[in-house]
């Protein structure tokens, strides 16, 4: 059962929609009865600006968590310079806490963007090992409590593409019993340091990041644990969407990929299952050297409730895990189902709620921001 209270104060200002976090405290996947992106938008106008703010708390009971509460406020165009600056608050009845802030600044000197944040919290989650997906008896948990502070800088280039960079310090303090998948070697058991350097090439072709109706979008993002690092590991992730609109309804279909090679930290392997990639398949049950993902997602526009406009939606997606070479022919395990979406601030803020299924269980979702 969910329970949401909104409150919204501000206007209609342009926006980037973030990435995906390490962590996802607001996903709360039911396992069977067995068990328990950043945009290139057009350049503000100049002008005096003056901060406006979003407040979206929300009320929560579900199984995982038991009660809890989450609230993110937005201040857009902060200290009155282009972008926004977000901080949002987890906690669960079974102490469960996470708190992120960012900083986004947008259009220096017209050209530039940069991003910096800081997550810090305490998230007990499930560690099955890779497969496709691992067997239910290698289920194990790890209470991880983890501080990460990145920076990002940005360089808006032509045709609505742009590349960056990254520099990540991620600190992380795990504890776990020799149970499940955890009885055999596992890399960065315990946590350790890392330093993480990061590059990445996107293009922006949609008309609102946070809530697409028409467009492309494309990015591509690779990273690298620095010598020194507790260990040296490199990634490789793909995303590409197209959303088209005819009358209020929405289709939008995206095509993922993750790859890993090195000496990757367990909670790292790349995965699938979770809020924005194979929503239905509990605790990132699909993990391996690489995984892939193709999903599509129909969203109905509604008549406005209360003053407010809002979604209904259906999606399915299918993703594998495997080896780099392995994976291409690795068996496909579906997941769909639905969800609302209420829209606020234009659009460009968005609150959502799937429930997903798939053949390994179930999942609810409560998010900020469309899956994809």
């Amino acid at each position: 059962m969910i329970a949401l209270s909104l409150a919204a104060l501000g206007g209609a200002q342009e926006t980037i929609a973030p990435d995906s976090i390490v962590r996802d405290p607001l996903v709360v996947a039911t396992p069977p009865a067995t068990s328990v992106q950043a945009s290139s938008p057009t350049p503000p106008e100049s002008g005096e600006r003056t901060t406006r703010w979003l407040v979206i708390p929300a009320l929560f009971s579900l199984p995982e968590t038991g009660p809890g509460a989450a609230i993110k406020t937005r201040g857009r165009d902060f200290l009155g310079v282009p972008g926004y600056l977000d901080a949002k608050v987890v906690v669960t009845w079974k102490k469960q806490i996470d708190f992120d802030l960012e900083w986004l600044r947008d259009s220096i000197a017209g050209v530039w963007r940069t991003r910096n944040g800081v997550q810090v919290g305490r998230f007990p989650s499930l560690w099955y090992g890779s497969g496709n997906p691992p067997p239910d008896h290698l289920k194990a948990s790890y209470d991880p409590l983890y501080v990460i502070a990145e920076s990002r800088v940005a360089r808006y280039l032509p045709a609505g593409w742009a590349v960056e960079g990254s520099l990540m310090l991620d600190v992380e303090d795990l504890t776990s019993e020799h149970e499940g998948a955890f009885r055999a070697p596992t890399v960065a058991r315990e946590g350790g340091v890392f330093v993480v350097a990061g590059a990445a090439i996107e293009h922006e072709g949609r008309d609102l990041p946070e809530d697409p109706r028409h467009g492309i979008y494309f990015r591509s993002r690779a990273q690298t644990s620095t010598p020194g690092s507790e260990t040296v590991w490199h990634s490789w992730q793909n995303d590409v969407s197209q959303a088209v609109t005819l009358w209020r309804l929405t289709a939008v279909g995206r095509l993922r990929s993750v790859n890993g090679w090195g000496d990757i930290p367990f909670w790292e392997t790349p995965y699938l299952g979770f809020r924005e990639a194979l929503r239905g398949l509990p605790d990132r049950r699909l993990r391996g050297e690489a995984v892939q993902c193709a999903g599509a997602e129909l969203r109905l526009r509604m008549p406005k409730l209360w003053g407010a406009p809002w979604q209904i939606a259906g999606f399915f997606e299918e993703g594998r895990a495997g080896t780099h070479r392995g994976v291409w022919t690795a068996e496909p395990l579906p997941a769909g189902g639905g969800g609302l979406r209420l829209l606020l601030d234009g659009g460009r803020s968005v609150l959502r709620a799937d429930y997903g299924v798939s053949p390994k269980g179930t999942g609810i979702y409560l998010d900020f921001g469309q899956a994809f």
